[in-house]
C-alpha cells in the first residue's frame, strides 16, 4: 500500500514529467524552425579528414606553357601576374581583370586596409576562384590558405603564384567545404566558372581518388590555420550556412576578426532557413553584420530586403 508521503511524492514526479516534456516541445519547436540554432541537429559533424593540400611548384609548372596571361592591379599602386580564363568562359572574373585588371575592387581595397594595419593577419579564401583577393594579399606579404574545388582554379593560381614570386606564404588547398566529409562533383555554371557549384556524388567510395573532389569542414582546418588573427572571405555559391555547420570549433580556437561574406543569394527569398542560420551562428559568436564600404552596422531585421549583396562582418571586440 502506498502512504501519503508515497502519493504526494509521486503527483510530484508526474508533475515535473508533465513540465519537462512540455518544455523540450518548446524547445524542439523553437530551435527546429530556421530561426534559431539547433546545435545538435544543424552542427552536426561527421567523418573527419584532412585538407589535400595542392602542390604549388608542380602545378605552376604544369600549367605555365596554358596560362592565358593578364594582370590584375594591386593596392598600393602596385601590380602581379594573373593566369585567366578566356573571357567567353568567364564573362564575370576573368573577364573584368582582362578589362579593368582588376574583381570587385573595392572589397578587396577594403580587405587590403582591414589587414594592412595587423601585422600577423592572415587571410583564409574560401572559394578563391582564380585569385582576385588571394594575390593581393600575399602582395602585402601575408599568409594566405587559398581554399578551392575547382582543381583548375587552382592550377591557374599556382602560375600565377609563380609567375609573381608570391608562392612563399601561400598554401593551396582542393577541397570544398562543408558540414561532413563527402565526395563531390563540380557544377558548372554556363560562361561564368566563378558561379561553379558543388554537388554530392552518386559514387561515395570512387576508385580514381586524385580526381575525385573531397569536402571537408572547416573544423577540419583548425591545425593547418594555426595561431594568429584571420581575416576570411567566404564566397562558396551558397554553401555558406553548410560550411558554417561544420566549424563550431573552427570559430572556438581561431581568432576570426572579419568575415566577407557574399549575401546576395540569401536576399528576397521565401526560404530564410539558411540565412536565419548564418546569422544566428555568427551572432552567437560575436559577429555584426556591417557595410563594406564604411563598416556601418546592419539592421538584422533588414537582411532579407535591404542588406547589400556582400557584407563583412567584424568581430564585436575589435
Amino acid at each position: 500500500m502506498f502512504g501519503i508521503s508515497s502519493i504526494v511524492n509521486l503527483k510530484g514526479f508526474i508533475g515535473f514529467a508533465v513540465c519537462s516534456t512540455v518544455l523540450f516541445c518548446i524547445y524542439i519547436s523553437i530551435y527546429s524552425n530556421g530561426s534559431a540554432l539547433n546545435y545538435e541537429k544543424d552542427l552536426q559533424t561527421t567523418l573527419r579528414t584532412q585538407p589535400r593540400l595542392f602542390n604549388i611548384a608542380v602545378n605552376a609548372n604544369s600549367y605555365l606553357s596554358k596560362c592565358q596571361r593578364a594582370t590584375l592591379r594591386v593596392p598600393g599602386g602596385s601590380q602581379a601576374p594573373i593566369c585567366v580564363y578566356k573571357a567567353s568562359e568567364d564573362i564575370w572574373v576573368s573577364g573584368s581583370i582582362i578589362k579593368h585588371q582588376s574583381w570587385e575592387w573595392e572589397n578587396v581595397v577594403t580587405v587590403w586596409k582591414l589587414m594592412k594595419p595587423v601585422k600577423d593577419m592572415a587571410f583564409l579564401d574560401l572559394g578563391c576562384n582564380i585569385g582576385a583577393f588571394t594575390i593581393p594579399m600575399a602582395k602585402l606579404r601575408r599568409r594566405v590558405i587559398a581554399v578551392d574545388a575547382n582543381k583548375e582554379n587552382l592550377k591557374m593560381l599556382a602560375a600565377s603564384l609563380h609567375l609573381g614570386g608570391l608562392d612563399v606564404n601561400v598554401t593551396l588547398v582542393w577541397n570544398g567545404v562543408s558540414n561532413e566529409t563527402k565526395y563531390v562533383h563540380l557544377v558548372p555554371s554556363t560562361s561564368n566558372v566563378g558561379g561553379t557549384k558543388i554537388e554530392q556524388s552518386v559514387i561515395q567510395s570512387p576508385t580514381d581518388n586524385e580526381n575525385s573532389i573531397i569536402t571537408i569542414q572547416l573544423d577540419d582546418m583548425v591545425t593547418k590555420c594555426g595561431s594568429g588573427p584571420f581575416f576570411m572571405k567566404m564566397d562558396i555559391e551558397t554553401h555558406e550556412a553548410m560550411a558554417l555547420r561544420g566549424a563550431a570549433t573552427f570559430f572556438k580556437e581561431i581568432d576570426v576578426r572579419y568575415i566577407l561574406m557574399e549575401w546576395m543569394h540569401y536576399k528576397d527569398t521565401k526560404d530564410k532557413k539558411e540565412g536565419s542560420f548564418i546569422t544566428d551562428f555568427l551572432s552567437k559568436n560575436s559577429f555584426i553584420p556591417c557595410r563594406i564600404s564604411d563598416s556601418k552596422e546592419l539592421v538584422m531585421e533588414d537582411a532579407y530586403s535591404s542588406w547589400p549583396n556582400d557584407i563583412l562582418w567584424i568581430k564585436k571586440s575589435i
